[in-house]
Formats: structure tokens, C-alpha cells, sequence
């Protein structure tokens, strides 16, 4: 029914114990769905297989939005497979991870190398009491996608502060801004920095 229903836009499973079985079961209605905007998958036990597979929901699903997956099992390997699909999404504004112990700065910096090639998210929670230098890369990454007047922009500030910061190097910011040109069509490279 998810599969072809056109009208549902929010599914809040929120604790509902539902674990990688619950999320395989609907990720293949969701890659076909174009309706859904938002999904909240708070506290479902959910380990780094339903992670996976949502990442995978995610590089072809282009009407989800927001997607809440705090208080899970995710780990380093889900956070990776998340932030790998993430690169190249461009619908999803919000990703709410909540709290996660078990994510180290291995997973950390895996969303933070994300944010730097996404331009959709604009808003990520991620919370940790150890990474609080991650968690503040990931809020200045956002908040340019937010601010940002175009996609185009957001690279171009993106590569800036790359070169003016100590968040990255030179050839980190190279790789980006080769990245971006990549991205847009010939017709619509614009240069930003």
C-alpha cells in the first residue's frame, strides 16, 4: 500500500521495536514511494543492516525530506553507509541521529566528509559527548547548505572554508571544488569562492 499511495506524507514507527527486519520489510515500498516526506524511525533497535539498507533507500528515493533515526544501533558502519548515500541525495533537509554512544570519531568524521559534498541538509543532529569538534564541523556545514543562495554557493563556501580554516587541506579543497564542478551541468557551472 506505501509502495503506490500517494496522499501519506509522515510515518512516525517511533519506538516500535521494529529492528532491521521492520526496516527491510518497508524499504522496498519506500524506494518506489514518491510521496513521503518525512520518516520517523526513533528507538526501533535498529543496527547498522537497517542503516544499510536505508542508505540505499536513499540513493534513489528523492521525495523523503526528513528522516529520524536517534536512539538506535546504527554504529560506525551505519553512519558510513548513511553518509556515503548521503553525498549524493538531494531532498533530504534533516537528518536527526539523536544521541549515539556507540558512533566513534571514525563515524563522526564520516558525516563531516558528507556534509562537505551534500548541499540539501540543512539540518543534523548529532550528539556525542566525546566529539564535540565533530559536532561543530557538522553544525558550520549545515548551516552554509541553509544559508547558502544556491547549491552552487554552498560549494564555493565550502571550499572556502576549507582553505581558511584548519578543518581541511589544501588538497581537501581541490578535491572539493572539483567535486562541485563535477556535480552541475556545463550550462550551470558557476564559480564561487
Amino acid at each position: 500500500a506505501l509502495r503506490v499511495n500517494s496522499s501519506l506524507k509522515k510515518i512516525s514507527l517511533r519506538y516500535n521495536s521494529i529492528s532491521d527486519q521492520g526496516v527491510f520489510a518497508l524499504a522496498s515500498a519506500l524506494r518506489e514511494n514518491s510521496s513521503l516526506s518525512k520518516l520517523d524511525l526513533w528507538g526501533n533497535s535498529i543496527g547498522h543492516e537497517g542503516a544499510s539498507v536505508l542508505a540505499d533507500v536513499l540513493r534513489v528515493n528523492m521525495s523523503l525530506t526528513e528522516l529520524g533515526l536517534g536512539d538506535n544501533d546504527i554504529e560506525d558502519e551505519g553512519v558510513g553507509a548513511l553518509a556515503d548515500a548521503l553525498r549524493g541525495n538531494l531532498s533530504l533537509t534533516v537528518l536527526s541521529l539523536g544521541y549515539y554512544k556507540d558512533v566513534s570519531a571514525v563515524g563522526a568524521m564520516k558525516l563531516v566528509e558528507m556534509l562537505r559534498y551534500n548541499v540539501s541538509l540543512t539540518q543534523i543532529v548529532f550528539c556525542h559527548d566525546e566529539l564535540d569538534e565533530m559536532e561543530l564541523r557538522m553544525s558550520e556545514l549545515a548551516r552554509i547548505n541553509r544559508e547558502a543562495p544556491s547549491p552552487h554557493a554552498a560549494y564555493g563556501l565550502k571550499v572556502k572554508l576549507l582553505l581558511d580554516s584548519t578543518h581541511g587541506s589544501g588538497e581537501d579543497a581541490v578535491s572539493l571544488a572539483l567535486a562541485g564542478i563535477d556535480r552541475f551541468s556545463e550550462s550551470e557551472h558557476r564559480w564561487v569562492i
